[in-house]
């Protein structure tokens, strides 16, 4: 547990998984950094403070992974990006002429929505693709109107 000095850790397996509890007994403690790292396949994270208040836990991908739901769509979608580290992005939309309909960029990490409105573009098959400094990935979407 990086930067989590002030906490134990007490780990077990149930015959299935493993589980491990992180914790600390005194009131008002924190940490920072990176508190996990799965060799494997992470089932469930959950977490709370000192008085059982759940935090939101975000897990982050391990691939780079792109989708768009829902697919067909009309007039609205959302495309969804996995990256696994940390990177410059940028999206493209193309019609199926070949012909880029859209496009947007951003810097980020994690699951990264972006939805796309074409409200004013014809009903048919659309292309989105992201790139990366270290990858590419080219999916297919139809709008039905």
């Amino acid at each position: 547990a990086d930067g989590a000095s002030n906490m134990e850790i007490r780990t077990a397996f149930d015959g299935t998984n493993t589980r491990a509890l992180v914790y600390s007994l005194d009131a008002g403690a924190t940490f920072s950094g990176n508190l996990l790292h799965a060799n494997g396949n992470l089932v469930s994270v959950e977490a709370s403070d000192y008085f059982g208040n759940a935090y939101k836990v975000d897990m982050l991908p391990t691939t780079f992974g792109l989708s768009n739901y829902p697919n067909p769509f009309n007039p609205t979608t959302t495309i969804m990006m996995e990256l696994p580290s940390a990177s410059d992005w940028t999206l493209s939309i193309f019609n199926v002429a070949g012909q880029k309909v859209f496009t947007t960029t951003g810097h980020g990490q994690g699951r990264i929505p972006v939805v796309w409105d074409a409200t004013n573009h014809a009903s048919g098959i659309y292309f989105y693709k992201v790139s990366t400094n270290a990858e590419t990935l080219t999916k297919k979407m139809v709008l039905l109107k």
